[in-house]
């Protein structure tokens, strides 16, 4: 004979026990993909950092003019006075970096100086808050600051 005492979990406990299971396993998943964004955005502006130090350097060694585009698509590295130069280049933004203003901002480094032609600043919209990447008149000189949302 059967007992009518089974034990056994019943379907609305597996499907709790299932339930937490998931969320528990989703929640790694969504703190590495927020890190993995920060990872490259941070990536992208060490790249453009130090892009625009390699087009500052030959400008003073070479004695040719460099310049630096920001679009709203991407930032652009060449040589104007040679279109096929190695130095020239291209970085597209990430999916989660957008520039505020949608204008197109050249600057150029002069040759044997280094100095820039135009002083500004150019702010970019992050997963996490602002990115400005501010010139200075004339030296060069040029840093880059976030502000946190």
């Amino acid at each position: 004979m059967k007992s009518s005492d089974e034990q056994g979990f019943t379907l609305i406990e597996a499907l709790i026990t299932l339930f937490l299971i998931s969320l528990l396993t989703s929640l790694p998943y969504y703190h590495s993909k927020q890190s993995a964004i920060s990872i490259e955005e941070d990536m992208f502006f060490s790249s453009v950092e130090a892009e625009m130090n390699k087009m500052q350097l030959y400008a003073i060694t070479s004695g040719l003019r460099t310049q630096v585009i920001f679009t709203s698509q991407a930032v652009f590295f060449n040589v104007p006075s040679d279109s096929e130069h190695p130095y020239t280049s291209r970085l597209d933004y990430p999916e989660t970096v957008s520039k505020i203003r949608n204008d197109t901002f050249l600057f150029n480094f002069l040759p044997y100086t280094g100095r820039t032609n135009k002083f500004g600043n150019i702010t970019f919209n992050l997963s996490k808050g602002e990115l400005s990447i501010v010139f200075q008149i004339s030296n060069g000189r040029y840093r880059i600051q976030r502000t946190p949302v």
